[in-house]
């Protein structure tokens, strides 16, 4: 290659956006999600009584769920925003807890942002600049 194409692919090489860029444009929100199951697993349905949670008058729910919520029965603070339980400590609870009831589940956090996992597990942004949504 001569020294002119060169430098022209260099240039295209800058202007290129960045993966994150990509994203950001593609999928404008911030969204964690902690899904069920791996992808070659199936999520189990519980009877919400053995998470010794709240009476959920007959019905039942996603074991998942039932762990989640079992994790922020046990400690408030962290629904509140008022404490530093990382995503990797709140996955480790809900595995422990499924495990415990029987569920062979491993739950997963997945992003639309590189994130680091050693942070303090969030419902609710602390710097909301748009509309809050949480789905449990």
């Amino acid at each position: 290659l001569n020294q002119a194409s060169k430098q022209t692919g260099k240039q295209a090489l800058t202007k290129m956006p960045s993966f994150a860029e990509k994203v950001a444009s593609q999928i404008p929100s911030e969204v964690r999600m902690i899904s069920g199951c791996h992808d070659a697993q199936t999520s189990a349905d519980a009877n919400i009584t053995s998470f010794q949670l709240p009476n959920p008058a007959g019905r039942a729910g996603g074991a998942c769920t039932a762990a989640l919520l079992q994790v922020l029965y046990d400690r408030p603070s962290i629904a509140a925003g008022n404490d530093n339980t990382s995503w990797v400590e709140v996955l480790r609870r809900m595995r422990e807890n499924l495990d415990e009831q029987g569920f062979e589940q491993v739950p997963q956090l997945s992003s639309s942002r590189i994130i680091d996992v050693n942070e303090r597990m969030t419902i609710v942004n602390d710097n909301p600049s748009g509309v809050k949504r949480a789905v449990l």
